[in-house]
C-alpha cells in the first residue's frame, strides 16, 4: 500500500484509503461513490474511500481440475 506519507497513514488507519489502495486489497470503489474525504497530498487532492463504499471483487475461477 501506497501510505508511507504520514497524513495518508493516518487516514487508513481511519480505514479511508484510496481507489487504488483497495484496488490491491481485492475491491472495488462503486461507481457512484463520493469520496468522504479529499485529502491533500503533495500539493494536488487525493479523493480517499471508506470500506463501505467498496464491494469485494469477484474471484477468477480456478482453471486447474
Amino acid at each position: 500500500m501506497s501510505q508511507y506519507d504520514s497524513v495518508l497513514k493516518m487516514y487508513a488507519g481511519s480505514g479511508l484509503r484510496t481507489i487504488e489502495d483497495w484496488t490491491t486489497l481485492g475491491r472495488d470503489v462503486e461507481a457512484e461513490a463520493k469520496p468522504r474525504v479529499d485529502a491533500m497530498h503533495r500539493g494536488a487532492l487525493l479523493p480517499l474511500y471508506s470500506r463501505g463504499q467498496t464491494h469485494a471483487r469477484p474471484r477468477a475461477e480456478s482453471r486447474s481440475r
